[in-house]
């Protein structure tokens, strides 16, 4: 299977000129930033939030009496317009997990490349339309899962408790038949949970994401979707 990364392409013309520079002597420290990239896997270059090519890596060269790599690229498409990173994050056929959702809003350290997990359903990455083919996100209550005509697979719901208290009780997946627990989100949302030593409701957080948000604009059985 095709395989897809995600770099940050920040600095001179790199991303123009399909190539990124890594500096430095450390075989170790190289092999760790690009994060075991190898020849014909593919790269969606971001800069500046957005994506406007799709690279495929075409191999590496020694650069600077060998004190430093290039990697080389090869354009295989070119975005009309340039996607921005979140509509990234919400492709159905990549499997959302920490890695993408971490890497959509700060870098990571020592690291210019991320191994992005693709869904058994994925097409041939070259025609994925990042526009269109979108995973859904809602924050629900519980009742609303009983209407599964209104979800499409791959859907993620935050089911909270109900449209007052809004305690969050699960994070699951719609398979197209069925709701299960999205594991990572979940274990994710533990995680958070045990660190701060304290559970807070969606309300709680949605106020402190947005202090100026109307709640006025909750529905009765769901909250917000990216719909």
């Amino acid at each position: 299977m095709d395989r897809l990364f995600i770099g940050k392409f920040k600095h001179g013309d790199q991303l123009e000129k399909n190539y990124y520079r890594h500096d430095g002597l450390n075989i170790s420290v190289r092999d760790s930033h690009f994060s075991g990239l190898q020849e014909e896997d593919f790269v969606l270059p971001v800069k500046n939030g957005t994506v406007s090519k799709l690279f495929r890596l075409i191999g590496f060269e020694s650069i600077n009496n060998d004190t430093g790599t290039e990697a080389k690229f090869e354009a295989v498409k070119t975005f009309p317009t340039p996607i921005t990173l979140s509509n990234v994050c919400l492709c159905k056929y990549l499997q959302p997990d920490i890695i993408l959702m971490n890497k959509a809003v700060k870098s990571t350290k020592g690291i210019g490349f991320h191994q992005l997990q693709l869904e058994t359903t994925c097409p041939p990455i070259i025609d994925i339309d990042f526009n269109k083919d979108k995973r859904r996100y809602f924050v629900c209550t519980k009742k609303k899962l009983e209407d599964v005509s209104f979800f499409k697979p791959s859907d993620i719901c935050i089911v909270i408790s109900d449209t007052l208290t809004e305690s969050i009780e699960n994070i699951v997946e719609f398979n197209g038949q069925e709701f299960n627990r999205h594991s990572a989100f979940w274990s994710l949302f533990q995680e958070k949970i045990t660190e701060i030593g304290k559970q807070y409701t969606l309300k709680e957080l949605y106020e402190f994401a947005n202090p100026k948000q109307d709640d006025a604009k909750m529905k009765e059985n769901y909250l917000m979707s990216t719909e």
